[in-house]
C-alpha cells in the first residue's frame, strides 16, 4: 500500500486516493470531494496501484533551466486551499512535505515532480486551519534523468507557516510561478545574482551602519512634537521587518507612552529559512531583538512587545537572558494573556 494507490473501504462505503500516512500508521485517503480521511490500513482495499507524476512522460527542457528555481505556493478559492510545488528548471525533483507535531513528523506529500511542473501536493479546507501545524519541513532531491548535469545538493527547508496568514488577502500576490495570485515561498532560486544569505548579510550590514550613524547624530537630543513622531517612524524602519507601532487606544494622557510590537517569528523576519539550521534561525531572531532594543533604548517609557510564540520556549529563554545581561535597567513582564496568550514579553525602556 503506497501513496497514490486508489482504495475502497472494507466495512463502509466510499474510498479514494492515498495521499499520506499519519503517525499511527493510518492511511490518509482523499475522497472525490477533496476531504482527507484517516483510515486503518486493515480497512483499505487497493483497487489500483498509483502512478505518480507520469514517470515516462517527456520532460520539458530549457536552455536556461540548469539553475534551480523552486517555490512552494499556496492558493485559495473561497474556503478551499491548495498547496503546490512549482519547479521552474530542468531538474527532476523527489520531494517530501512534512509537518511537525510535537516531536514527530507527519508526511503530507512524497513523490516526484517533473521539470517545469506545478505539482499539486495536497488540498485542505478552512475548517482544518485550527489544527494546522505551523512547523513545516520540505526535503527535495534534484537530479537529471537520462541526461548529464551538475550535481545539486539536497535541499532541506524548514519554516514556520502561520495558518492565520492563509486567511489574509494581502499575502496572496501575483508571482512568476503561477498564473493568478498565490502565497509564494521561494525555496531555491539560483537565477538571482546574489543568494539569500548574501542579501541578508548586506541588509544587516547596511542596517547596522544606519543605526550607528543615527545614534551618533541624535545621542542626547530630546525629541518632542512632530520630530518625535518622525523619529519613531524612523526607528520602526530601522528596527527591521516584523516591527509595527501598536495603537494604545487612549489619547487622553499628556505624555502617552509608545507601544511597539516586534514579531520575532521566523516567517515574519525571513522570506525563507532554506539552508538555515534551528540554531541559525535562533541567532538571527536574537539579532533582530537586539537591533530593536538598540533602536528604542533612548526613548524612555516606550513599551516593546516581543512576539515570540509559545513553542518550546527556547526563543523566550534566549530573550530573557539578553535582558538580564545587557538591558538590566529595563523592566519586563509577560503580556496580556487575553491578547497574546503565553507568546509575548513586554519590555519597558527605563
Amino acid at each position: 500500500m503506497h501513496i497514490g494507490d486508489k482504495v475502497r473501504f472494507l466495512n463502509q462505503t466510499g474510498g479514494g486516493i492515498i495521499v499520506g500516512f499519519d503517525k499511527k500508521d493510518r492511511a490518509i485517503v482523499e475522497d472525490e470531494d477533496g476531504f482527507e480521511i484517516p483510515v486503518s490500513r486493515k480497512e483499505c482495499v487497493v483497487v489500483s496501484a498509483g502512478s505518480p507524476s507520469e514517470p515516462d512522460a517527456p520532460a520539458i527542457q530549457s536552455s536556461g533551466g540548469d539553475k534551480l528555481k523552486i517555490a512552494l505556493i499556496y492558493t485559495r478559492t473561497g474556503e478551499e486551499f491548495e498547496c503546490m510545488l512549482a519547479n521552474a528548471d530542468n531538474y527532476h525533483l523527489l520531494a517530501t512535505y512534512l509537518v511537525r507535531n510535537e516531536e514527530e513528523y507527519f508526511t503530507r506529500f512524497a513523490g516526484p515532480v517533473l521539470p517545469f511542473e506545478r505539482k499539486s501536493l495536497f488540498k485542505f479546507g478552512s475548517k482544518e486551519l485550527n489544527g494546522f501545524s505551523k512547523k513545516t519541513l520540505l526535503r527535495i532531491l534534484p537530479f537529471k534523468k537520462d541526461k548529464p548535469g551538475k550535481l545539486k545538493p539536497v535541499i532541506e527547508a524548514g519554516f514556520m507557516l502561520d495558518p492565520v496568514n492563509l486567511l489574509k488577502e494581502n499575502y496572496f500576490k501575483e508571482n512568476e510561478y503561477i498564473p493568478g495570485k498565490g502565497y509564494a515561498i521561494v525555496i531555491a532560486d539560483e537565477t538571482k545574482e546574489e543568494n539569500l544569505s548574501g542579501y541578508l548579510e548586506m541588509r544587516d550590514s547596511a542596517l547596522k551602519k544606519e543605526l550607528l550613524k543615527k545614534f551618533q547624530t541624535d545621542a542626547g537630543k530630546p525629541q518632542t512634537g512632530e520630530s518625535a513622531h518622525a523619529a519613531a517612524g524612523e526607528d520602526e524602519a530601522a528596527a527591521g521587518p516584523g516591527v509595527r507601532k501598536k495603537d494604545s487606544g487612549s489619547r487622553g494622557s499628556r505624555k502617552e507612552a509608545e507601544t511597539i510590537e516586534i514579531d520575532l517569528h521566523a516567517h515574519e523576519l525571513l522570506d525563507t529559512t532554506s539552508g538555515m539550521s534551528n540554531g541559525d534561525i535562533l541567532n538571527y531572531q536574537i539579532e533582530k531583538f537586539n537591533e530593536a532594543m538598540t533602536a528604542y533604548l533612548n526613548r524612555r517609557g516606550t513599551k516593546l512587545i516581543f512576539i515570540h510564540g509559545k513553542g518550546d520556549g527556547v526563543l523566550r529563554a534566549a530573550i530573557l537572558k539578553e535582558l538580564r545581561t545587557k538591558y538590566s535597567r529595563c523592566t519586563w513582564q509577560d503580556t496580556s494573556f487575553k491578547e497574546y496568550g503565553f507568546g509575548a514579553t513586554m519590555v519597558t525602556i527605563r
